[in-house]
Order: structure tokens, then sequence, then C-alpha cells
């Protein structure tokens, strides 16, 4: 028997698949990520779908009912036919099931899907939004310094939820960014609940042990060393491709790289076709050059620490612990891992879950025990 024929919106739908990964879903019950897919993929899908149906989509669905073409086009006409809040640009919704205040999630690169998998095994009543950096559209320069990132940050939250108590949460360079909006919320006379560092670099020094010098970073010239660092790595990369070509098939290697020189050239752009990788190096870019730049200050709110138990330390001092200097109302958690990416993937994950929920239970239950 014959496959039925795809509806209006799973046509559409089998689009958006195919603009994200670049080649035709084969059937529209073929697996995501089967077909090619990856997290960082599966964010510019539901992004996609944002801009096209001004719906908002979990992501944690790319692992479930919304795996297919079909599932998708099921999730979205469903969503079609319920009002719900239309949330902030730049918020995305890793996890919106569930009646506790959300936990507001910091990534390093500016892309949430890395939280992704932890969104599956947070606490069902606990939703968790993902902070979308400014610049990954292309449409504006990322910011130049922690605290004006953070601002920016507060104010994506507070669209959302509009008073404390705040949970907060960051990984990596983001611990950085969440430390900062903790203490910007501190300031303005709100609560935060619950702080939540994953592996954050350490406050007082790079990683090659040189201390931090508070400054803002020259947003054009980022972008422009930027630029010149993709292209080289580019060039870098089709040098390699070229090669491990063989031989009566690189003639047609050189042909399609100078069709994209051409291009280029003819567009006066040194932006590959599709543009977003090179927006994302950006702000990832530019988001180290702030914290390098960055020198945090005290919070003395509830903080869990979560430390790669993995991690090669430089010399005989962990410096991650000269956290404990700025946060006297901080635990420290060890969790198996070798980084901070490494953290956010199974099994390790189940570990850092399994943590994290048992603080955020505390924390959520210590309003009701003071009362």
């Amino acid at each position: 028997m014959a496959d039925a024929s795809p509806s209006v919106l799973e046509a559409e739908v089998a689009a958006l698949w195919y603009s994200v990964l670049g080649e035709r879903a084969a059937g529209i019950d073929r697996d995501f990520f089967l077909s090619g897919g990856d997290s960082l993929k599966a964010a510019e899908l539901f992004a996609a779908i944002r801009t096209r149906y001004g719906i908002e989509l979990d992501l944690r669905h790319i692992f479930d009912a919304g795996a297919t073409v079909a599932g998708l086009a099921n999730l979205i006409e469903r969503a079609g036919n319920t009002s719900g809040p239309t949330l902030p640009k730049g918020l995305i919704p890793l996890k919106s099931t569930g009646a506790r205040p959300p936990l507001f999630a910091v990534p390093a690169n500016g892309e949430p899907a890395c939280f992704m998998d932890l969104a599956r095994l947070l606490d069902p009543e606990q939703p968790l939004y993902g902070l979308r950096a400014r610049g990954l559209d292309g449409q504006c320069r990322p910011l130049g310094q922690v605290e004006q990132i953070a601002t920016d940050y507060v104010a994506t939250i507070r669209a959302r939820q509009h008073r404390g108590a705040y949970f907060l949460m960051g990984v990596c360079l983001g611990s950085l960014l969440a430390h900062e909006i903790a203490r910007q919320l501190e300031i303005s006379g709100e609560r935060i609940a619950l702080l939540v560092l994953l592996e954050p670099a350490a406050p007082f020094t790079d990683l090659r042990g040189r201390p931090r010098r508070a400054r803002a970073i020259d947003v054009r010239l980022a972008e422009r060393t930027h630029a010149v660092r993709f292209l080289l790595g580019r060039l870098r990369m089709y040098a390699r491709e070229f090669a491990r070509t063989n031989g009566e098939h690189r003639v047609d290697y050189l042909r399609r790289k100078l069709r994209l020189l051409h291009a280029a050239v003819r567009q006066r752009t040194l932006l590959p076709a599709d543009p977003r990788e090179f927006y994302r190096n950006a702000v990832f870019e530019a988001n180290r050059a702030a914290a390098r730049r960055y020198v945090p200050g005290v919070y003395r709110g509830r903080t869990l620490l979560c430390l790669a138990s993995g991690s090669r330390v430089a010399d005989s001092r962990d410096r991650r612990l000269d956290w404990l200097t700025l946060l006297p109302n901080a635990a420290v958690q060890w969790v198996p891992g070798s980084d901070a990416g490494d953290m956010l993937k199974r099994p390790h994950t189940l570990t850092l879950a399994q943590h994290i929920n048992a603080w955020l239970a505390q924390a959520h239950a210590a309003p009701a025990a003071g009362s």
C-alpha cells in the first residue's frame, strides 16, 4: 500500500527541514537525527518554525514527538489551536511544561541547544528556558562586555518572569554571565533562589593563568579579527580536503571552490553561502573576549558550583576553586566528565541532573519552610 501524500503543513515542514539539513528528508516519518541532524541544527529548525508560524515548541520534542516531519507538523497544528503567551525574542523553550518558576540557562556560545538533554532529565514540574545571544542571526553585533550581555539577558528574563524568586544556570563562559545576571538582579532588589554554575572558567585568571583585566573590547576590531580567522580556518579545511581527494576528483573540487570564491567576490562578502556557522563563531569569540576582560564580584546567594572531576588542572592549584572566595554560600559538587561539554552529555548528564534536581527541590521548598 502506497504511503499517503503529505499534507500541506507536512510539506512546509519538510521544506524547513531541508533548509536546515541541506538534504531532503527520506519520508515524513524519517528520524531527524538519522537524517544528519544534531542539537545545533535542531535549534535552527525550531527557530525557523518560530519565525514561520509564530509559535513556541519545546526543543526537547525533537527527541520524541517532534523527531519526524509528521510529528513536527502535528505539534505545530496543536500549538496553533491553543493560545499561549508569546515568549520574548532570545528566550528558547527547552522545556516549557511544569508548574514551578522557570530555570533560565546561559550557554557558552550563545546557542542554548547544549542544554537539550539536560532538559529531558529535569523534574517534570521544572521548566527550562535557554537564553539566546544577540548576533546569532547576523542582524546585530554581539555585545562587547559581560555586564552589557548580562543586562540584555536580564531584560529578556524579566519579560518572561516579572519578579523573583529567580533560578539561574550557566555553563563555562555562560557561568560568568549567569553570575553577573544574579548580581544585577540582586542589586535591583530581586531574590535569586538558586544560581547553578557548570564548570565555570577560573574567576581571576584566564586559561593560561594570566590575571583578568576589567576593560571593554573593540567589537568592530573583534569582528574583523574573527572574519580573518574564519577565512584562514576555511582555507586550511579546504587544503586538508583537497589533500584527501583522489586525483581524478581534484579538478571538480577546485571548480566547486572557485565557484564559491567567485560568488563571494560578486556579493562582496567573505561569508559562506550559509552564514550561520560564521555568526555562531562570531558570538562565541565575542563572549570569550568579553569574559577575558571581566573581573567578577562577590555574590552571597545560594549557589551550586558543579565542576568536572576529570578536568586537567594546569598547575598544582585548581584555580576554579577561587570561586569560593566570591561565593560564600556556595557548595561544590564534582560531576564526571573532562570539561563543560562532556558534563552535558550522557552518561555524565544523568549524574548532573540528579544533583541539579536535588538542589532545585531544596530551593523551591526553602520559602515554604521559612513561612
